[in-house]
């Protein structure tokens, strides 16, 4: 496959197919990971959802209660049948503590079945108060009196969330109301008027935008904002402005929220969490707070359906996909930079493993011919040593038999071989003498001047001394001795 390819073809090979697959691989993990991401913001917003319709059923709960607890009270029952000012004094009295204890309303009032507030407990400036009877209004045109003033007995009507109005105004600083109002009567079961309960709906809000900050959205049946992405579009309906509102600025999307009860969806402008909450319904507060039996005492003006909507910008989390598709980048980098080097040294690795087969082929081919050659001379040598070896044995046969006497000594002077005529010679068996030394035996001139006698011999090749030789007895002879430098070996060879 790679027969005459060059390394760009190899390094090519070695890297597409895994590199493919690393790409793909991550692609996929990164796709994963950022829609795990994404599922965990759904999640997250739904609870938040969940989280805000807890808070409305809570908050929801004491009014309910409140208002048939105040409508019940025996000093108001006095006071409808006996106007006096020290009945009426009682009952502001009676109304203050029960403000003071509550914290949660802005105003408690009997408005007559004129239309006329009578009593009127007022939240002012952190002071609970009731007010003077000049400063009481007429509030005969009011849609909360007008809704509640013909309810039957016991029946209890809410208000839409809305901004107080007072003398026609919107009160600044805005105040969030709820008003829940159900009518009196005295003994004779004639009508007396209303008991109005002015729910503060701050706190529920302030609540509401803890849990999302300025993405839960509390939005009222008309698509308003009450609580919304900024002060700016809040409370649209109050001042006449209908595109400061959720159907006006995002309609698809309202149309969607309106047809569905429930429901999440990402669009082009983020992730849409929304549901329809009706804090009055059975199971809501109204329910906790006194059953079915409650509910059926509740009169809605037009029905009191809220909508909670948690709306994530796609701005928001963007960074989700853009950070995971960077980390994802350079794992991918660093994989395929990786990779690269592997392939880049396999590539490598193969070209030399191929030059390094070639080059051991031909070596193959070269050391076969040296080896027939070697083999040639082995057995030429063989040959060479077999004869060299009869040729040392005939000569050793020769010399063990020679009449002359002859030793063998290395350079230092120690003997190395003896034949048996200088044995005889000097009374000493081959055994005795081999290895010793050859002024051991004597031979002191021979020994004293072995080297200088060496380098004559090297230079002529042979040379004479004559010697003192001790023998069995202690007797001493002088024997002239030939000395011949076997080059070959290094030995010196000594007859007499």
């Amino acid at each position: 496959m790679f027969r005459r390819k060059g390394f760009a073809f190899r390094f090519v090979v070695f890297f597409a197919p895994p590199a493919a697959i690393v790409v793909v691989a991550l692609l996929l993990a990164i796709n994963a990971s950022i829609a795990s991401k994404i599922e965990i913001l759904f999640v997250q917003n739904n609870e938040t959802v969940s989280r805000g319709e807890v808070v409305i059923d809570n908050n929801m709960e004491a009014p309910v209660r409140d208002i048939s607890y105040l409508a019940n009270n025996g000093v108001l029952n006095r006071l409808l049948e006996n106007d006096n000012v020290s009945t009426r004094r009682e009952l502001e009295l009676d109304w203050i503590t029960f403000a003071r204890e509550e914290g949660r309303y802005d105003q408690i009032r009997w408005i007559d079945e004129t239309g006329m507030e009578q009593v009127r407990i007022d939240h002012v400036r952190g002071e609970t108060v009731a007010l003077d009877r000049q400063l009481l209004q007429d509030k005969a045109e009011r849609y909360y009196f007008q809704n509640s003033e013909q309810l039957d007995r016991g029946r209890i009507y809410v208000s839409p969330l809305d901004l107080n109005v007072e003398i026609g105004i919107v009160e600044a600083p805005e105040k969030p109301v709820i008003r829940f109002a159900t009518p009196v009567f005295d003994e004779a079961g004639a009508r007396r008027g209303v008991i109005v309960l002015n729910y503060l709906a701050r706190p529920l809000l302030t609540e509401l935008q803890a849990l999302g900050e300025r993405n839960l959205w509390l939005v009222n049946k008309d698509g308003y904002w009450l609580t919304g992405p900024s002060l700016a579009v809040e409370w649209g309906f109050m001042y006449g402005l209908p595109a400061m509102s959720l159907g006006a600025q995002y309609p698809d999307m309202w149309a969607t929220i309106q047809r569905e009860a429930e429901g999440q969806i990402e669009t082009a402008d983020g992730i849409w969490t929304f549901k329809t909450v009706d804090p009055f319904a059975p199971g809501g507060a109204s329910a906790d707070a006194g059953g079915t039996a409650r509910l059926a005492q509740l009169e809605l003006n037009e029905g009191q359906q809220w909508y909670l909507v948690h709306f994530l910008p796609r701005a928001d989390y963007a960074d989700i996909a853009r950070a995971s598709w960077r980390r994802g980048g350079m794992a991918t980098a660093l994989v395929l930079g990786l990779l690269a080097i592997v392939s880049w040294r396999l590539a490598r690795s193969h070209i030399r493993e191929e030059q390094t087969a070639a080059a051991l082929a031909q070596r193959n081919d070269s050391l076969s011919e040296k080896t027939e050659a070697l083999q040639q001379e082995v057995e030429l040598r063989t040959v060479a040593e077999k004869e060299l070896q009869s040729s040392v044995e005939l000569y050793r046969a020769i010399l063990r038999n020679s009449v002359e006497s002859f030793i063998l000594l290395d350079r230092q002077g120690r003997i190395k071989e003896a034949n048996e005529a200088f044995c005889s010679l000097i009374g000493r068996r081959a055994q005795q003498i081999v290895g010793r030394n050859i002024s051991e035996l004597g031979f002191d001139e021979v020994d004293a001047d072995l080297r200088s006698l060496l380098a004559k011999i090297n230079y002529r090749g042979q040379n004479k001394v004559e010697a003192g030789l001790k023998i069995t007895g202690g007797q001493e002879l002088f024997v002239e001795m030939n000395l011949v430098y076997l080059y070959q070996t290094d030995n010196v060879f000594a007859f007499m």
